[in-house]
């Protein structure tokens, strides 16, 4: 009885082990391959109904050809106007050689050299008066620390190109000011980027606050280099006094005033933009077109306002509508 038993437990192990082995070495391989077939159809199915309905009958090559001429007079576009809004002339820097064996006192040199330049042409402009007129801790007032500051720090590159930048960009705010005959320089302050809400997702704003004394004809001459400039300048607000109006000499005001530049974002001049700027909506719609998507293109230079909400432009008026527009506007002199 016992020996019945193991032969039917043995031959029913068998049959299971045989239907496992059929199943996980045979049919699971089909199976997975079944159900990869399977999501490719939907993927076709849904990829030629958006293809149905964005070419409308016409010749796929002929459409992406010229989707294709589109986008590439948009990025010749963007890249023709990006340059306005670089103010990379600022950042300009030397970088650490690679040999440097201690950093710190690299940048302690370097920064030493570039102060001690700007000194130089700030005491061939105010001579003997120039500790009366110019900032004497430079570096204090544009919060660049001293390589003094960094002992027991381990001191990497990047803290030293990213204050070898700020000082750049301070040093070159006080060149502006010296090269448009400043008088007197008071303080020179630097704040954080901040994003651009009216230009565009990839570019931001440095904002400046100076305050220095300049002589009438000299502060037009600077407003309209600001004006006539190949860079983008803006003079964000300002406060003018002219305590002195006693005075026979030419009269000198005392200026306050925020001056704001821009610089594109690094993912944009590396072309991978941020979501939603001028770049990436053409590259999404291209992107779209290419894989066989259906998604129309959408203008990339679109406007933003305060609100980065688009302007759109309204359609102009038909028959009644724009008959009694032209009355409003030319009997009853309204809009």
């Amino acid at each position: 009885m016992n020996r019945d038993r193991i032969i039917y437990f043995v031959v029913l192990l068998s049959v299971f082990a045989a239907c496992f082995a059929v199943y996980q070495f045979y049919f699971k391989a089909k199976l997975e391959k079944y159900a990869q077939d399977k999501q490719l159809l939907e993927n076709l199915n849904s990829t030629y109904s958006s293809l149905s309905g964005a070419f409308r009958g016409e010749d796929p090559d002929t459409v992406i050809a010229q989707y294709r001429s589109v986008v590439q007079s948009w990025r010749d576009a963007i890249d023709a106007r990006v340059g306005y809004f670089n103010d990379a002339e600022w950042r300009d820097y030397q970088n650490p050689p690679e040999d440097v064996f201690i950093l710190q006192y690299w940048y302690g040199e370097r920064t030493r050299e570039m102060t001690a330049a700007l000194w130089e042409k700030a005491q061939g402009k105010y001579g003997a008066e120039v500790y009366q007129r110019f900032p004497a801790d430079i570096q204090g007032m544009l919060g660049v620390p001293y390589a003094e500051q960094w002992q027991g720090y381990d001191i990497q590159r990047s803290h030293v190109t990213s204050n070898l930048e700020r000082l750049s960009y301070g040093i070159s705010v006080l060149d502006l000011l010296l090269d448009s005959n400043a008088q007197a320089i008071r303080q020179v302050a630097m704040y954080d980027p901040q994003p651009s809400r009216t230009i565009g997702a990839d570019v931001v704003y440095h904002r400046l606050g100076v305050s220095f004394v300049i002589e009438v004809k000299d502060f037009v001459g600077m407003i309209e280099k600001f004006r006539a400039a190949d860079r983008y300048f803006n003079i964000e607000g300002m406060k003018v006094t002219h305590p002195y109006i006693a005075v026979r000499y030419e009269p000198r005001l005392e200026v306050e005033m925020f001056i704001v530049r821009t610089k594109p974002k690094e993912s944009f001049l590396a072309g991978t933009v941020a979501a939603g700027g001028p770049a990436s909506n053409v590259q999404q719609a291209f992107s779209a077109f290419s894989a066989g998507g259906g998604a129309p293109l959408q203008n990339p230079f679109r406007l933003q306002g305060d609100d980065d909400e688009e302007y759109v432009r309204e359609p102009e008026p038909t028959g009644v509508a724009r008959a009694w527009r032209w009355f409003k506007r030319t009997v009853l002199f309204t809009n």
